[in-house]
């Protein structure tokens, strides 16, 4: 079946280029699973836009659940979404929905009318108790985070430049990963 969400806002122009604008949201769904079984998913969300002076602006979302996460699952991956007892084609299978919050926030900053810095950190953190109700194993994801670097640099009225720094923490159930990104971007407008 459909999912449901909703979301209200409000947003004041402070100029042209720039507006505040502060939202909440919400969403519910139920999920079916096979041989009858259902669960229901919730999120409450906030997100925000916030000009700090005429270069500087903070925006960014933050959410709160069950069954939810800042992505969708990949695969037949259900760990950090849902706990199962066993394999969910099975009668007796339990499959319980796993709280969740995160969310993200950037800093977004304008040097130059042709040179923007962005800075951004986000996490999904999955409530612990409820991932040890199901199975376990060495790659069940307890959190994950991000940080990241930009720089979008306008060479001409058309060409653009970036480079960007990301940095990924992930924690398994016996160990923690780090990962480093690097990306470097040429962009036409037309």
């Amino acid at each position: 079946g459909p999912g449901y969400q909703s979301r209200i806002a409000y947003r004041r122009p402070l100029d042209s280029d720039r507006k505040l604008e502060l939202g909440f949201g919400g969403y519910i769904h139920r999920r079916p699973f096979p041989l009858n079984r259902h669960v229901n998913s919730y999120a409450i969300t906030g997100d925000w836009m916030v000009p700090l002076g005429s270069r500087v602006e903070l925006s960014g979302e933050a959410f709160l659940g069950r069954a939810v996460g800042l992505a969708e699952e990949s695969g037949n991956r259900y760990d950090s979404l849902y706990a199962v007892t066993g394999p969910i084609a099975l009668p007796g299978t339990s499959i319980r929905g796993i709280g969740s919050a995160g969310g993200w926030a950037q800093m977004a900053i304008k040097a130059r009318s042709d040179l923007d810095f962005n800075f951004a950190y986000g996490q999904q953190d999955p409530r612990n108790r409820d991932i040890f109700s199901g199975q376990t194993s060495a790659s069940t994801r307890f959190k994950n985070q991000v940080g990241s670097a930009n720089f979008i640099w306008q060479l001409r009225q058309n060409l653009l430049l970036s480079l960007e720094y990301r940095r990924f923490w992930t924690k398994y159930t016996l160990r923690q990963t780090t990962g480093n990104h690097y990306n470097l971007a040429v962009g036409y407008m037309f």
